[in-house]
């Protein structure tokens, strides 16, 4: 039985099932991912079997035969497919699943226009077939000769790493198109029918009597317009992110500036309490008939005192999270030693101030704190003026059996990209280096 007449179905069914798994093969995976993904696959195959032997059963319903209405239906019917395909195997929303399903779309028909201009040129030097008939309409076989599957197989090679690159790899698992955000949605499908259209309107075009310059011009420009396609989509993504990401720094400011307001409050409260209970202990004391020695008098004014150590700086939010950040070492066993010239620090907003010390001092407390022996704990903390720069250096040991963690460096990372500044950081035997360098405006 000869089913060579399958061929090329079966291989334009494998670019969009290769496609569709360039872009969501990163992201979170259901159970049974595996038996999922064969289930899908099977389907495509058995679907495009069906499709191939009612078109070679009745020659009346080929696709290329059909109004173009009808084509547009079935060309948007197998993108959109692949919507609930891709979520039967990812755990992703459907704005996402959209995303995917245009993204792998246009990468399909962009490998195809690829092996469709090698095919053009092929035709005009006569190395492998060729592409038209001499009247210009466009041979439309269902098997391919052993050159054409070759060389659409390095054109989808090609094509399917160059985007992997440029588009797929920045994918992740952690983006996300909010739920609200339909109209994000609704430009991709605008974005798929524009797609569909022009692709349709050039194959009507290059089955009519054309030169080579012409139907390499009409290639060419289906090339073109796949990656402009990519582009503004990733574009889109890419804005969606950002917007996103925005939002969360924004999200911590605020929740910084309302823990700042809170502790600057505690502080100053807990500050004056202190400062009366110790006078008035010490009256007491001192005039009470009690034996009390010299030894214990300095004891109780000590523990005393350390609520009183307020550290100034000459900057009341960096007073405030110093303050609040040394008594959490102090509490915890953690020799802490700050030189700081909070006037260098003035260019910022009090919130703003409070988050980057608040998670450059956390990050260092949370990882002094892995370390068992309380006496090898240790936070340093360095705030200086330098050449119109504020640098603050920041160093601590972490265990390094464990290894230092991650903890919040992105999130400082970015906070001082914000004020257009970077944040560097190394390691030395088992003590962490961080440094923020903060450009100061001018005036």
């Amino acid at each position: 039985m000869d089913l060579s007449f399958l061929e090329s179905p079966l291989f334009t069914c494998a670019q969009f099932v290769l496609a569709m798994g360039l872009f969501s093969w990163g992201q979170a995976r259901r159970d049974h991912y595996a038996a999922r993904v064969c289930a899908v696959v099977a389907l495509c195959v058995s679907m495009t079997v069906a499709e191939v032997c009612l078109s070679n059963a009745d020659k009346g319903s080929e696709l290329s035969l059909q109004p173009l209405w009808l084509q547009f239906g079935l060309f948007a019917a197998i993108a959109l497919a692949w919507m609930p395909l891709i979520r039967f195997c990812h755990d992703v929303s459907w704005q996402r699943s959209a995303f995917l399903a245009v993204a792998g779309y246009t990468t399909q028909n962009l490998a195809d226009s690829t092996g469709g201009l090698w095919a053009v040129i092929q035709s005009q030097i006569g190395g492998g077939g060729p592409a038209f008939a001499p009247s210009g309409q466009a041979i439309s076989p269902m098997a391919m000769s052993l050159d054409s599957f070759v060389a659409s197989v390095v054109c989808t090679i090609v094509v399917y790493a160059l985007c992997y690159v440029l588009f797929a790899r920045n994918l992740s698992q952690d983006w996300h198109l909010k739920p609200r955000d339909w109209h994000v949605a609704g430009l991709f499908a605008i974005m798929l029918a524009f797609s569909i259209v022009f692709d349709l309107t050039l194959k009507q075009a290059m089955s009519l009597d054309m030169t080579f310059v012409q139907r390499l011009v009409f290639s060419t420009t289906k090339i073109v317009f796949g990656g402009v396609l990519l582009y503004v989509e990733f574009g889109v993504f890419l804005g969606n992110r950002m917007i996103g990401e925005m939002e969360a720094m924004q999200q911590v400011l605020d929740e910084r500036e309302r823990q700042y307001n809170l502790s600057r409050t505690n502080i100053d409260a807990i500050n004056n309490k202190m400062h009366d209970l110790r006078h008035g202990v010490l009256e007491q004391l001192m005039g009470s008939n009690a034996q009390v020695d010299a030894s214990t008098l300095k004891d109780i004014a000590r523990h005393l005192n350390v609520y009183n150590s307020q550290v100034r700086t000459g900057n009341v939010a960096l007073d405030t999270v110093i303050s609040e950040k040394s008594l959490l070492c102090e509490q915890e066993g953690i020799t802490f030693t700050c030189i700081a010239d909070g006037s260098a620090l003035d260019f910022m907003a009090p919130a703003q101030i409070y988050s980057l010390m608040g998670s450059l001092l956390d990050d260092a407390i949370a990882s002094s704190l892995r370390i068992a022996e309380a006496r090898k704990r240790s936070i340093s903390l360095v705030i200086d003026e330098r050449a119109g720069m504020a640098t603050i250096h920041a160093e601590h040991r972490f265990n390094k059996a464990e290894g230092h963690p991650d903890g919040a460096g992105r999130t400082i990372a970015a906070m001082a990209e914000r004020q257009g500044g970077s944040y560097a950081t190394s390691t030395d035997d088992g003590t962490f280096y961080a440094s923020v360098l903060l450009p100061i405006p001018e005036g």
